[in-house]
């Protein structure tokens, strides 16, 4: 009798333990889906143009930095700019929007890729105008997706155009922002241009 006694208590007890368990992994998820949504939606408009979020804040500029395996540009070849920060933000980014500026009679960019902010990542906006020399790349962390300490932001493929030759530069913009869940606001991304010479190729 006092077996069976016994085995109802501790039964009883894992049921309660499987549904206090239940409700907090629900809670969670709830929390973690509202900020996802909320910082993707923060992020999408320009900060320039976005009149709609009157009450935005700006906050203190983290630096980026842009690097390539060389500095000299042969014409018709390509070539990467790896863009990253200098120290990783905390509390980290959540989703961020980097806009380059170019010279496009010098330099066409071809892609961008995402870096390895976090483990799985979300490309929201992916725009290259080679008219105006502009790239707009928006990117977000994965639904429940973890940070994984890495600095990269994003690999941009180019190529150096074969008809002209010169000094150039391929520079931040000042609506380069990102958004984290624990402030309600932008924080702006700033860096010094990455100075190339574009050259003749060797014959």
């Amino acid at each position: 009798m006092r077996a069976k006694i016994s085995i109802l208590i501790i039964s009883f007890g894992i049921i309660l333990i499987v549904i206090f368990l239940l409700v907090v992994f629900k809670s969670k998820n709830s929390i973690d889906t509202q900020d996802y949504n909320l910082a993707q939606d923060n992020l999408t408009p320009s900060l320039e143009n976005d009149s709609s979020q009157t009450d935005v804040k700006v906050y203190e500029q983290e630096t980026v930095i842009l690097q390539s395996s060389s500095s000299e540009w042969k014409n018709d070849s390509e070539y990467e700019v790896f863009v990253d920060f200098e120290q990783l933000p905390y509390p980290p980014p959540f989703s961020l929007t980097l806009v380059l500026n170019y010279d496009p009679a010098l330099v066409e960019i071809i892609d961008v890729k995402e870096g390895n902010l976090w483990t799985q990542t979300n490309v929201l906006e992916e725009k290259i105008d080679g008219s105006k020399g502009t790239v707009r790349f928006s990117i977000g962390r994965g639904l429940q997706e973890e940070v994984t300490g890495q600095k990269r932001i994003a690999v941009v493929s180019a190529k150096a155009k074969d008809e002209n030759s010169g000094l150039t530069q391929i520079e931040i913009d000042e609506e380069s922002v990102f958004v984290s869940t624990s402030e309600k606001g932008y924080i702006k991304l700033k860096g010094l241009p990455i100075k190339l010479t574009v050259m003749e190729s060797e014959p």
